[in-house]
């Protein structure tokens, strides 16, 4: 295990670059359609495989606010990219105390707007809920919510995100589903499982619960690949 983490040492260092010197491969943007935002690394929970170690105590990456994202926004109407969709990740982002006003900006702003959550406290607070209602109101069919489930069984599910947080989850998905907000999924394809195994799984899951989700849809169900840190990784080099 040791040789195959020490060949990824010196890699991914230099943007330009591979470890070996080589011209590294690029892909140019040419139609970007969302926009991504970091809203901080703040997060009500601490996930064994979060590729930021977001946390509760993890500040690292400090909350972005609503002026920021404003900017923004001006800048893609500037450049005249073609972005459609604002996107919104973290950390939790319900933790980002401008989260409101922030969404709200980029509804008005014309955008639809997707919020990656774990549907937890976070977001359960009274004020959030009725935001949230209001702007769905307000914006019919441009809010979606994508909920993190790393796995429709409870157990790889908590052994990810600690005893009962599937449970946590359920209920705030259970409150979208009551207030007809619209829901997607991010999951996880277990090792050995196909996709096919994995999206039937979470087709029972949300039937089970009533949740309108189409698990056949990849942009309605994403399903991540787990990441093996001991394997040797590749850089693509422009003569690839």
């Amino acid at each position: 295990m040791k040789d195959v983490v020490d060949a990824n040492i010196g890699k991914f260092q230099d943007p330009a670059l591979t470890a070996k010197g080589e011209p590294r491969a690029t892909v140019s943007l040419t139609n970007p359609q969302t926009l991504w935002f970091n809203t901080g690394t703040l997060c009500n929970i601490e996930c064994v495989n979060c590729y930021i170690a977001s946390s509760p105590t993890n500040d690292a990456l400090v909350y972005i606010t609503a002026d920021e994202v404003r900017d923004y926004l001006g800048q893609i109407t500037q450049r005249n990219w073609p972005v459609t969709e604002i996107a919104f990740t973290g950390g939790e982002p319900f933790m980002n105390p401008q989260m409101i006003e922030i969404t709200e900006a980029s509804l008005a702003a014309g955008y639809d707007v997707l919020i990656l959550t774990n549907a937890m406290r976070p977001m359960m607070r009274k004020s959030v809920q009725a935001w949230l209602v209001r702007l769905n109101e307000a914006y019919p069919g441009k809010l979606t919510l994508r909920i993190s489930v790393d796995h429709y069984r409870t157990d790889l599910h908590d052994a990810e995100r600690g005893a009962g947080a599937l449970e946590k989850t359920v209920t705030g998905m259970k409150w979208l589903r009551d207030n007809n907000i619209r829901m997607a999924v991010a999951g996880r394809s277990v090792f050995g499982a196909t996709d096919e195994d994995s999206r039937a799984g979470y087709g029972a899951f949300y039937a089970e619960h009533s949740f309108d989700i189409d698990p056949q849809d990849p942009g309605m169900t994403v399903l991540f690949p787990e990441m093996d840190e001991t394997v040797e990784v590749p850089e693509i080099t422009t003569a690839c």
